[in-house]
């Protein structure tokens, strides 16, 4: 079986594969578990999981799940679908500056994640 079928199985889930810069496997869709649309990030690598799911359990409150595929030894993250939105129009300096300061406050935020990798 698939790593996609897989997950809907478990998660009764209508999947959509995203096309992602990651190496990672990313998919969409509703959860009839969640009653929600859910955003599910498949991970090869046991270290870049914890460090994700640690990153996101830090600063919001969307990771659902989390479960390793024993069949692929995969580590699958489930989160709440977020709506991201592209940037309209040209990107300005100050507008660049703005999204700095929030990249910066995000990493002055984050705890460290070290002691997860393994």
């Amino acid at each position: 079986m698939e790593t996609k079928e897989i997950l809907q199985k478990k998660l009764k889930a209508n999947l959509t594969q995203i096309t992602h810069q990651s190496l990672n496997s990313t998919f969409f869709g509703y959860s009839e578990i969640y009653k929600q649309v859910i955003f599910v990030k498949v991970f090869a690598q046991a270290g870049k999981f914890l460090t994700e799911k640690a990153v996101n359990q830090q600063i919001n409150t969307r990771v659902l799940d989390s479960f390793a595929i024993k069949q692929t030894q995969q580590f699958v993250l489930v989160m709440k679908d977020l709506t991201p939105t592209d940037v309209k129009g040209q990107i300005t300096p100050d507008l660049a500056f703005k999204m700095g300061t929030q990249l910066a406050r995000f990493h002055r935020n984050v705890k460290p994640f070290f002691w997860h990798i393994s």
